[in-house]
């Protein structure tokens, strides 16, 4: 019992000591918006109210010291209809009631039409009138107003309605988001910006807009999501490529919450095998697209600021955070199905074996001079290389419906969410399955996913990412062959086109048919080609506020771990590169990356005419890659990977070890001059260890401005425009894509290895390459 009176005293002296802060303000003839703004930079409350009833724009003047919250407002508001009420933190104005005997109580709740879920803080107001009111904690609103009335009901994000009131006593509405939004925020290198405020060209693409059965990988999001943006499917693989490219580009980089992330997938190889180039997968293996919240595509000199490898786009992915709530669990499912295009048709064996005659006789005929390759007449001794029985009674085989089937995808993503003010969690866990469209080609995968945030202190707020992944593929024999090999060793695919139709899949002793060098498709479903793959990837930050929220310190380290295994075996009974042989390979391969940074940045609205922002930082980001390989020929086909040493043919030992560093300066900042003018500027300096000591570092700057054009007075009043701005921007990216070493070429000889010194002469003069972006455009909406 007094344990709780204690808490009871606790809270009512907590409270009274908010409302006890002393306040001191000097402001001239500003608005009333800044007032209310600079009484939340200096104190715990913040302020809720509508624009449709309160007129935020009039301009005020106040001098206080050392004042209560309370005496503040008197001052503040006295000579004006708006009447104010505090619950704890909370400040809520409202436009004083004016007494009308016709009035009703109107009661009703706002919620999300996507969701269900009550709006906190929406605005209701009625139309033409300084009555109004805000929806509480629940949705729940209740205010008077004559039944003749009409009411508009707002809210930040969401699109306004009007309704009429008539005798209605509640009202159930639903507000529905408004994606047209120019305050909304977008993500930008090393920060975030308002849509209104951008000084360069960057494409959002919201995930929750985005039908997402069917889809496997972040890349196939982004498929006509955005202008300037080339998606290209470059593999139907299971997770297969799909290459994109900003405005003509090459492979852009992604950061993903903060962190370069590699492009590019590491799928092992096959050795002495031969198989064609069946792997074409991208990176971000261990992310599922069902917990992105949003991807952001930097074009042109806003990619300034990453500098390495930024010459071709930038896309900055931001996966789901907790919100304050109660825990919400979702499920979502989805069964998607996959179909081929109608393909090629291919002769039946009737066509096929008639056209085959008819070649060979008219070979026949030019080989022998006779008419009408030459003058000698035909002298009837051509024999048909299938007879008329044969057409007759010859066997009908449909290669290409062998190989080729119906595929699909089915996922299944449970996601739980929440926290309270200060610890808010995501945790999602995925699972996917996909059957692809050539045979022996599919495809398992499993994804956790989390995101925490913990604010220690008021001033201290730590943040984990993490991610882990287990994928496991059947890699279908597709794709070009290898070392020019040609049709001895195609795709399952290519030889199916070119394997005639005439031909059964088994001869009568049960062995596989053979068409000159060609392999019998069916017989390539045998070949074993599989490839396991785990990775996880973790990312720790602290943000620290050393001044309020104007002199915040953030600190990042991020680390991404990828491991691949596959093998490969072609059994011995299947003819595949102009032999019987059995033959394998075992691949292993590990990558890792590392990211390092700091930062300090400065945000503060100065002179009551210009918003300043300023972020320094520094980073070192690090990159090893080992891997080993064997091949080996002439093992039982049961035993095959699992006991190499049984292999009576050669072994083909392989290894490799590689290691990169990188580190960086950068630098950014803008202005933005009495919401009308916005200047930005960005200054990246990079190193590599792949260049000699004159040419490690180099500097890759950007500038941007924008004009707010319809900020400006004479702009102010039109209603039908409500973003006009002209912007400019030039910037430098860079790329150190010159392999992992230019010190030098080195081969074994003997027992020597040797160093060539034409190469090391020939890179003193490699350095970095540069490439500089500019743009003028204008926006409209």
């Amino acid at each position: 019992m007094h344990f709780y009176f204690f808490l009871i005293v606790l809270l009512s002296t907590g409270i009274g000591w908010a409302q006890n802060e002393k306040i001191t303000l000097h402001l001239n003839n500003v608005s009333l918006e800044h007032v209310l703004n600079k009484i939340e930079e200096k104190t715990v409350y913040s302020f809720q109210y509508s624009k449709q009833v309160i007129d935020v724009r009039q301009k005020r003047t106040i001098h206080v010291d050392k004042q209560t919250i309370d005496s503040v407002l008197n001052i503040l508001l006295k000579g004006t209809s708006i009447q104010y009420q505090i619950k704890k933190k909370q400040i809520i104005l409202n436009a004083k009631k004016e007494v009308k005997t016709n009035n009703k109580k109107l009661k009703g709740i706002i919620k999300d039409s996507k969701t269900g879920e009550p709006i906190i803080g929406a605005s209701i107001a009625v139309e033409r009138e300084e009555i109004g009111a805000i929806s509480d904690i629940n949705g729940h609103f209740e205010m008077n107003v004559s039944p003749d009335k009409k009411i508009i009901i707002s809210y930040i994000g969401y699109v306004s309605q009007v309704l009429d009131v008539q005798n209605k006593s509640f009202l159930e509405i639903y507000l529905n988001e408004d994606i047209k939004l120019i305050d909304e925020v977008v993500v930008v290198g090393y920060g975030s910006v308002s849509k209104k405020n951008l000084t360069t060209a960057i494409a959002q693409v919201k995930t929750d807009k985005i039908s997402q059965a069917g889809v496997s990988h972040v890349n196939q999001l982004l498929m006509g999501r955005a202008a300037g943006l080339q998606a290209t499917v470059n593999s139907m693989q299971p997770d297969g490529r799909v290459n994109i490219s900003i405005r003509g580009g090459g492979n852009p980089i992604y950061v993903i919450d903060g962190i370069v992330m590699p492009n590019n997938a590491i799928s092992g190889n096959c050795g002495q095998v031969g198989l064609p180039n069946n792997i074409d997968r991208n990176g971000l293996a261990n992310l599922n697209p069902a917990d992105v919240e949003s991807v952001e595509i930097l074009k042109d000199a806003s990619a300034a600021i990453y500098g390495i490898g930024a010459d071709n786009g930038v896309i900055l992915i931001t996966t789901k955070k907790g919100k304050e709530g109660v825990p919400s669990i979702v499920y979502d499912g989805s069964y998607s199905f996959v179909r081929n295009y109608p393909y090629l048709d291919v002769l039946n064996s009737k066509e096929y074996m008639e056209l085959a005659n008819v070649f060979n006789r008219e070979n026949y005929l030019y080989n022998n001079k006779q008419y009408p390759y030459g003058t000698t007449p035909y002298d009837g001794k051509w024999e048909p290389q299938f007879s008329e029985a044969d057409i007759q009674n010859a066997t009908n085989t449909d290669w290409k419906d062998l190989v080729l089937r119906h595929g699909f995808l089915t996922k299944h993503n449970l996601t739980i969410s929440g926290g309270y003010s200060k610890f808010k969690y995501y945790l999602g866990g995925s699972y996917m399955k996909q059957q692809g469209t050539v045979s022996k080609s599919d495809m398992s995968k499993y994804i956790v996913h989390g995101n925490l945030s913990l604010d220690l202190f008021p001033f201290l707020n730590l943040t984990s990412v993490f991610n882990a992944n287990q994928n496991s593929y059947n890699n279908g024999i597709i794709g070009t062959d290898t070392g020019n090999q040609g049709d001895v060793a195609p795709s399952v695919l290519t030889s199916a086109l070119l394997y005639p139709s005439y031909l059964p899949v088994k001869q009568d002793d049960g062995n596989y048919t053979i068409f000159r060098n060609i392999p019998n498709p069916k017989a390539m479903e045998d070949i074993v080609d599989y490839s396991r793959e785990n990775g996880y990837s973790l990312n720790f930050s602290v943000n620290m506020k050393l001044y309020k929220d104007i002199l915040v310190f953030k600190g990042v380290y991020g680390m991404n771990q990828e491991n691949v295994r596959r093998s490969t075996f072609i059994p011995s009974d299947v003819y595949f590169a102009r032999m019987y042989k059995s033959r394998g390979n075992i691949f292993s391969q590990r990558r890792q990356t590392q990211t390092i940074e700091a930062m300090l940045s400065f945000s503060k609205y100065m002179f009551n005419i210009v918003q300043v922002d300023v972020m320094a930082g520094m980073g070192k980001y690090l990159e090893s890659n080992e891997g080993y390989g064997i091949s080996y020929e002439d093992t039982h086909d049961m035993i095959n990977e699992h006991d190499i040493s049984s292999a009576k043919g050669k072994i083909y030992p392989t290894s490799h070890t590689l290691k990169n560093e990188k580190r960086s300066q950068f630098f950014k900042i803008s202005f933005d001059v009495l919401d009308r003018y916005v200047v930005s500027a960005t200054l990246r300096r990079d190193g590599t260890d792949k260049f000699f000591p004159g040419k490690k570092y180099a500097l890759f700057p950007s500038v941007s401005a924008a004009w707010k054009i319809s900020n400006e007075n004479f702009l102010k009043n039109v209603s039908w425009v409500n973003l006009l701005k002209l912007r400019a921007s030039y910037g430098k990216t860079g790329q150190d894509n010159l392999g992992s070493s230019l010190y030098g070429v080195y081969e074994p000889s003997g027992f020597k290895v040797g160093f060539s010194d034409n190469s090391i002469f020939m890179y003193l003069v490699c350095q970095w390459e540069q490439i500089i972006l500019t743009l003028v455009g204008k926006k409209q909406l």
